[in-house]
């Protein structure tokens, strides 16, 4: 094993310095001087070492802290490491050490954060890491703002939920639960066998939602106000009534805490229903007058029917919204194709409803008291834009498509 400690000519291996303050002599200068040119290449090569133990000294120099990090990138066999007191000067960047399997920490007090990052880095890049031993180390939680995990089994508690209060957004995917939901009883750890002591670990996702509701509060659109963006893809339903009742009970409460504040609007339905744009919540999304870009899907069967929606919408978004400069027309699947598995009827259908929301959208002529409509996109393959134009003869502003599709476009799928 390679021992590093105080690497100061000024400090004395019996345990005492030489010039505890005041400008150092010109021997130790020159000592210095010495140091720096032969350090860096003292430790690399040491091409067999194994094992580093790292304890800098509390008159250690920058660049001597720099040069050893630097060479210890540079041993092919180095395996092991123990980082040890409170006198880095600089964080070791543990990451760049690319064949290391065991990393040691203890009664570290400077740049914890930083050195707890560069612990992670190997953790979540390196198969080869077998263990991490963090002693003493005054670790303060960490500063997440953002937390993607998919299939993976997650454990919050105590220990990693400090971890997570400062969280902006969280996306957990496909969340793997101990014993894959089977109701095991009471057994005891010393009963299981490896494979089912692994599996033991993690919450299962009715412990992950109370967690998140209890101690990650602010993560709920109900729970803060102010928010400017929100985007939105609601699934996981398995019918229409729970995704209805879900969508009426998001546009209450929660929805209008942002009222004041929220400037992108994105709601992408799944299947036509409450999520959509409609009668339902026209008058709670008019409301959100400071709204710049909104983009929802509108129910195919109101496009065609007597009710116009696309004009309703156009007529009543242009008229409470103000700032609204991009409105973005989506499309959802029909509830009755939630189960089926051909993409094909679905396909059919996008491309049937854009062409009705399209051809609405042609025939719009806005009311002669509207002076301002917003950009308008209807998605299709690939989007359509409309821009306004006007006022006509009328006195009316009305849309023009600025990529009208060819007749190769209109038979891409059969009406």
């Amino acid at each position: 094993m390679l021992r590093i400690s105080s690497l100061s000519p000024a400090y004395d291996p019996d345990g005492r310095w030489v010039h505890p303050e005041g400008e150092a002599s010109l021997e130790i200068r020159m000592a210095e001087e010495e140091l720096q040119g032969c350090l860096f290449k003292a430790i690399t090569s040491l091409k067999s070492v194994q094992s580093v133990e790292w304890k800098p000294g509390y008159n250690d120099a920058d660049w001597a802290q720099n040069d050893v990090m630097n060479a210890l990138k540079t041993l092919p066999s180095l395996r092991v490491i123990l980082l040890q007191g409170p006198h880095f000067k600089l964080p070791p960047s543990l990451h760049d050490l690319s064949s290391i399997q065991e990393i040691s920490a203890s009664v570290i007090s400077v740049h914890t954060s930083e050195i707890l990052d560069n612990i992670c880095k190997p953790v979540a890049r390196s198969p080869k890491i077998t263990s991490i031993d963090m002693t003493s180390c005054s670790l303060p939680p960490l500063r997440l703002h953002h937390l993607s995990l998919e299939f993976y089994r997650v454990k919050l508690d105590e220990v990693t939920l400090p971890h997570l209060k400062h969280l902006m957004s969280l996306n957990l995917m496909c969340i793997e639960e101990p014993f894959g939901r089977k109701r095991w009883g009471s057994r005891r750890t010393a009963d299981l066998s490896p494979s089912e002591e692994k599996q033991t670990y993690g919450s299962a996702l009715d412990d992950i939602w109370e967690a998140l509701k209890t101690s990650l509060s602010h993560l709920f659109l109900a729970s803060y106000s102010g928010l400017k963006k929100l985007q939105l893809s609601p699934g996981g339903f398995d019918e229409g009534d729970s995704s209805d009742s879900m969508a009426s009970q998001f546009f209450s409460t929660p929805f209008i805490n942002h009222v004041q504040s929220l400037e992108h609007l994105s709601i992408s339905a799944l299947y036509e229903g409450s999520w959509c744009f409609g009668p339902w919540n026209q008058t709670i999304i008019s409301r959100y007058t400071n709204l710049k870009t909104l983009a929802m899907a509108i129910v195919s069967r109101d496009v065609d029917g007597e009710g116009n929606m696309i004009g309703l919408s156009l007529d009543t978004l242009s008229n409470s919204m103000p700032k609204l400069e991009r409105l973005i027309i989506l499309t959802a699947d029909l509830e009755d194709f939630r189960n089926i598995i051909c993409a094909k009827p679905s396909m059919n259908y996008a491309a049937y409803a854009a062409r009705a929301i399209i051809s609405r959208a042609n025939m719009y002529r806005s009311l002669p008291t509207c002076h301002r409509l917003p950009h308008l996109t209807v998605d299709d393959r690939p989007p359509r834009t409309f821009i306004p134009l006007g006022p006509n003869v009328s006195g009316c502003l009305y849309y023009t498509d600025t990529n009208p599709p060819s007749a190769l476009d209109d038979d891409r799928f059969p009406a």
